[in-house]
């Protein structure tokens, strides 16, 4: 996930070069705009919840959370 964020074209591991193509340079930055979609997700429901103005079930907040994974 971090190199995701940052879209390093390779990663060190353990003394060892490893070198991503552009294909998992892609997967990478939309996984992490997913991860980041899931956590605005989450923290509306949670605002949401704590106004307490609406009734939201967990029903609810599993099917919203599904949409957006």
């Amino acid at each position: 996930m971090d190199s995701a964020q940052e879209g390093f074209p390779y990663l060190w591991v353990n003394g060892e070069k490893y070198v991503f193509s552009h294909e998992v340079l892609d997967a990478g930055k939309k996984l992490f705009h997913q991860f980041r979609l899931i956590q605005n997700v989450i923290r509306a429901l949670y605002e949401r919840i704590i106004e307490d103005t609406v009734n939201i079930t967990i029903v609810y907040v599993m099917e919203e959370m599904a949409k957006h994974l």
